[in-house]
């Protein structure tokens, strides 16, 4: 069994599921569905929160500060699940004191993408694998249409919509992910309107508030468009593409089932989604500490790492910049220090 250290004990990591969920949408929930992989430590400064852990699903090694867990701990996975600001800290920490072969990180993968090339670059230097918790990217189906449309479905994909509000950073990432995963994440360009929060929160000394995506429209060098639809959602509600290629179409939400269709106009056909092969219902979790699993037995990089995740963050960034400028932002982007609160 391969060993997962937890630091930060917050709703993601183990609080937004319960052991006997069938489908936890969490990282110990996850875990614990998975044979392959245990949580065996955890690390959080409050005491009530690491009692309350232990009790749902230990026990396990309690720590109060997570360098005592990295220094201690013979770790293969590092589930880094603090709020934002301190992801690039936590992580170096882990990076510079763990032999752990994996480092899944929470979203946002840093509050500026300065922070994100620090932590590229010295999971790099160590040999570490840096995987972003994009987590709707792991719905089995969606991962299944996600293959049989890349396989040629509907045909070459030109354009993908994506439906979410919430902040590029800390919520709509998700969506952004789940444009790429069906348009490519070759990204070269955004243009975007963003609005204010809809949070009310301090904001730290230098650090600028996070704002809400209003729509953007994505180029990717493929020659596919992403289109981010902000100010509202779908009938789906949010977290769900509709696909479009030159030999039909797509609809994938993560929550609920998915539709395709082949031909055009009267000649349009529904897809029998059974003769698909769909697979059954799964924690997305599961399916990421498999997959994870999977790199550490074999190399096999899993879903969400360098080549996807920081394509994400540039066009999330730069739909910032995008909206500040007033213009269509060339990716990569060129400012890198603009500092977000962005708390996950």
């Amino acid at each position: 069994m391969y060993k997962i250290g937890i630091v930060g004990l917050g709703n993601i990591a183990h609080a937004y599921s319960k052991p006997e969920d069938p489908y936890p949408y969490c990282h110990a929930g996850g875990a614990k569905l998975s044979e392959r992989v245990e949580v065996t430590a955890v690390a959080d400064l409050d005491e009530g929160r690491r009692q309350e852990f232990n009790e749902l699903w230990g026990p396990v090694k309690l720590y109060d500060d997570g360098q005592k867990m990295f220094d201690e701990e013979e770790l293969d996975v590092i589930a880094v699940c603090v709020r934002g600001p301190l992801h690039e800290k936590i992580t170096l920490a882990a990076l510079e004191s763990s032999a752990a072969k994996v480092i899944f990180l929470e979203k946002p993968a840093g509050c500026s993408l300065t922070e994100v090339d620090n932590i590229h670059k010295a999971a790099t230097d160590k040999g570490t694998l840096i995987v972003v918790s994009h987590s709707r990217h792991w719905g089995p189906h969606v991962l299944r249409m996600a293959d049989v449309i890349q396989d040629g479905l509907i045909g070459d994909v030109h354009t993908v919509v994506g439906y979410c509000q919430g902040g590029p950073l800390s919520f709509s990432v998700h969506e952004i992910d789940m444009i790429c995963q069906f348009a490519g994440y070759d990204p070269i360009s955004v243009a975007a309107s963003t609005g204010p929060s809809t949070k009310e929160e301090d904001i730290p000394d230098g650090y600028e508030q996070e704002p809400t995506v209003l729509g953007a429209v994505i180029r990717y060098e493929s020659g596919a468009t992403g289109v981010h639809v902000g100010g509202g959602t779908s009938s789906a509600g949010a977290f769900c593409v509709d696909v479009f290629g030159s030999k039909g179409r797509a609809f994938v939400p993560f929550y609920g089932a998915p539709k395709a269709w082949t031909g055009k106009g009267k000649e349009e056909k529904e897809v029998d989604i059974a003769t698909l092969d769909m697979p059954e219902k799964a924690s997305p979790f599961l399916v990421a500490y498999e997959e994870i699993a999977d790199y550490l037995d074999s190399g096999k990089t899993p879903d969400c790492g360098p080549d996807m995740y920081r394509p994400v963050n540039e066009i999330a960034f730069g739909m910032i910049e995008s909206n500040i400028s007033g213009e269509t932002i060339s990716l990569p982007c060129k400012k890198r220090d603009r500092l977000i609160f962005a708390n996950g």
